[in-house]
This record gives structure tokens, sequence and C-alpha cells, in this order.
């Protein structure tokens, strides 16, 4: 059996992208550091 993970952020209110399909609300939280938000970890966690 194949196993789908999704890894996907979301605003706020539950959506993904604005009304129009825009995406500028993913950068404009300050990420100085470049934290991945647990991506790399999942990603080391569950594939092969």
């Amino acid at each position: 059996m194949k196993k789908n993970i999704v890894f996907v952020a979301k605003s706020i209110d539950g959506y993904i992208a604005g009304k129009n399909g825009e995406l500028e609300w993913l950068h404009a939280i300050p990420n100085p550091d470049n934290n991945d938000m647990g991506f790399v970890n999942l990603n080391e966690t569950t594939l092969p």
C-alpha cells in the first residue's frame, strides 16, 4: 500500500491561497533563520 504525506502551509482562516490564487502571505511572516517549520524532520522520519 502506498502512503501519501502532505506538508502544506495554510493561513489562519484555513486557506492555502488567496481569492486570486496568490501566495504572498507565505512571505509576510519574517523568517530570518530560514526555519523549515519541520519539513526536513518530516522527510527524515517518514521516507525510506
